[in-house]
């Protein structure tokens, strides 16, 4: 039971430290965010792992072999050199044209870090930016 508290307390006590450090990095304008697809997630972008299954399942449809689709980078590579309209398909799979901003882009913008890192090949943050944004 001691152990529990133990690590009940400790995270605790993190949690308030991450928050004094962000909370400080925002007044000091020094904030970053760096984020990737688990935010895009919330707008039904697909993380890497729902993407490489929608390419073995149309490379299984159209009749387009693979040995291994254990390597992911591999799987990728054979799509893009034996798939018709490759750019194609990934922009379809990706749901880029259905995906909007969720309440996460936005809260992150209007906490209007310093900078915005990002993994992601959707622009939700950029959608999210008013005019006149000091982000580039």
């Amino acid at each position: 039971m001691e152990k529990i508290l133990n690590k009940e307390k400790y995270l605790d006590n993190f949690k308030k430290n991450i928050e004094k450090k962000i909370i400080n990095a925002k007044v000091l304008d020094n904030l970053t965010f760096f984020v990737g697809t688990g935010i895009s997630m919330n707008s039904g972008v697909p993380n890497w792992n729902t993407l490489i299954k929608k390419i073995i399942e149309d490379m299984k449809n159209n009749n387009i072999e693979i040995t291994d689709t254990s390597d992911k980078l591999y799987v990728a590579e054979i799509f893009k050199m034996k798939s018709k309209k490759y750019l194609e398909k990934i922009y379809d799979f990706l749901n880029l044209k259905d995906a909007k901003p969720n309440l996460l882009n936005q809260q992150i913008i209007e906490i209007n870090p310093k900078n915005i890192v990002t993994t992601n090949y959707d622009t939700l943050f950029e959608e999210c930016l008013p005019q006149d944004s000091r982000y580039e």
